[in-house]
């Protein structure tokens, strides 16, 4: 997936947002080499605020979100 694909809110499954999360635990340097650190803490913040936007769009536009938050049952 490259930094300008645009996804749609029906894409966001719960299989799409482990995989994101997944990448957001790992490091890796300018070279793509994976660095042997996680940024848990970081992969954390950035699902728990994905969370959050998903549950006030829902309340701002009930009909266009769907009620079931794929990031709401990441284990965090």
């Amino acid at each position: 997936m490259s930094a300008v694909d645009l996804k749609q809110i029906a894409d966001f499954t719960k299989g799409f947002v482990d995989a994101v999360s997944a990448k957001l635990l790992i490091e890796k340097d300018a070279d793509g080499n994976v660095v042997q650190r996680e940024r848990r803490r970081f992969a954390n913040a950035a699902m728990t605020a994905c969370r959050r936007a998903w549950f006030v769009g829902q309340r701002a536009e009930e009909k266009r979100v769907p009620a079931v938050n794929p990031f709401s049952k990441l284990g965090l």
